[in-house]
């Protein structure tokens, strides 16, 4: 449970990212800018965007995670479904020998 929690809270985080990229990194300068000016809007831009990329990827992570877990868990109440289904059977098999004692 805490885990799908957690994926939820990373793409709501990355959807607000996406979103507020204008508002954080603002406007790129002018050509005719500084090189100081530019290099800090590079270096502002390469960790949002890098920030942006992490947590992405920690969502497709616990996403795996979480879909491994229930395949497990799917796998695990499938065979106990077959297992109770077939001695089921066997109990109805053995009753209807036991009444019918002809076959």
């Amino acid at each position: 449970m805490k885990l799908k929690t957690v994926t939820t809270a990373l793409v709501i985080i990355g959807l607000i990212l996406l979103v507020l990229w204008p508002f954080v990194i603002g406007p790129m300068p002018p050509a005719a800018a500084a090189p100081r000016e530019k290099a800090e809007y590079l270096a502002k831009s390469l960790g949002y965007v890098t920030g942006l990329m992490v947590t992405w990827v920690a969502v497709a992570t616990c996403a795996l995670i979480l879909m491994r877990q229930i395949r497990n868990e799917m796998k695990t109440a499938t065979d106990r479904n077959l297992r109770e289904l077939v001695e089921g059977t066997l109990r109805d098999h053995d009753k209807r020998r036991k009444d019918d004692p002809q076959a």
